[in-house]
């Protein structure tokens, strides 16, 4: 009995160590998109006619800006308790800039996600309310154009009206959030959706991460060269 409570405690500050490990390098990280830019770029694809529209308009702006690792592909989900659909514009280990698109009216849970992350409502509306019983809790509404913030393992109840988009971008770590996602595909029977987002995700964080090792290799490089 001893040496199992024993492994249970050593097991648990193992894994304790290993949450504050990430979130240390989490904190002092280096990111790569500017949530200003990000802003700026969801602001101008608010209130457009369709979903090619949005796309192009944010796709666009952020090719600008970092290149051409953004990218646009639509993917089946489960996030939480919602049948939506993602549309990854950039992934990397730590931060992503998606689309998330409700075609049909849904209430529920987002889900555990290991990400601060700041969404803009391109279309339709979306509300929410926390998930506390500690206390009472407001309605928020956000409709387009307007913000909000979800917190690292906060939870909220989310309403989405028929043909929500949504601009996000966030901080964190992305695999985690992306595991609970394949969860959630999996056991609503959607094995295909869960392989594609793998593929994309993987994907354009290998891409973006082997572009970052280049730029910092001919960064030292130059400085080198300099030297001599």
């Amino acid at each position: 009995m001893a040496f199992f409570i024993s492994t249970i405690i050593r097991r648990f500050v193992v894994l304790y160590l290993l949450f504050m490990g990430v979130q240390y390098l989490l904190k002092w990280n280096f990111y790569t998109i500017s949530p200003k830019e990000f802003r700026a770029a969801a602001d101008k694809a608010k209130g457009l006619p369709n979903l090619d529209s949005i796309v192009g308009s944010l796709a666009s702006d952020l090719r600008k800006n970092y290149g051409q690792g953004v990218s646009s592909v639509w993917i089946p989900v489960v996030l939480g308790a919602h049948d939506v659909k993602i549309n990854l514009l950039y992934t990397s280990l730590t931060e992503y800039v998606a689309l998330i698109n409700a075609p049909y009216a849904s209430t529920g849970r987002a889900g555990l996600l290991w990400l601060n992350s700041t969404c803009t409502v391109l279309t339709g509306s979306a509300s929410r309310v926390e998930d506390v019983a500690t206390r009472a809790v407001e309605k928020e509404s956000f409709t387009v154009g307007k913000n909000f913030r979800h917190g690292m393992f906060e939870s909220y109840n989310y309403m989405f009206a028929p043909e929500t988009t949504l601009a996000c971008y966030g901080r964190g770590l992305v695999p985690f959030s992306g595991i609970l996602m394949s969860v959630g595909g999996i056991t609503h029977g959607e094995p295909v959706s869960v392989l594609q987002l793998a593929y994309y995700y993987w994907g354009k964080t290998l891409a973006q991460t082997a572009e970052r090792v280049t730029h910092v290799f001919e960064h030292y490089k130059k400085r080198a060269t300099a030297d001599l």
